[in-house]
């Protein structure tokens, strides 16, 4: 696309306040690689998952939960 047809979409986006990205802790990769959250056996771990108005769903990797509310 041409930068006239990026700014279409980017103006579009501005007056609709539609996101078109959606990002974890901030950034693009802001959770994996040396940015990873970790935790040992035993640990108590709190996750606050709250969206606004996208679909996101957070899937644990590698474990399980003992509680969850929703």
């Amino acid at each position: 696309s041409s930068v006239g047809e990026a700014h279409e979409d980017v103006q579009k986006a501005m007056r609709t306040l539609t996101p078109t990205h959606i990002v974890f802790n901030g950034r693009v990769g802001g959770l994996t690689g040396k940015n990873a959250m970790s935790s040992k056996v035993g640990e108590t771990v709190l996750i606050v998952h709250s969206q606004a108005n996208r679909d996101t769903r957070p899937h644990l990797i590698g474990g399980h939960g003992d509680y969850v509310w929703t």
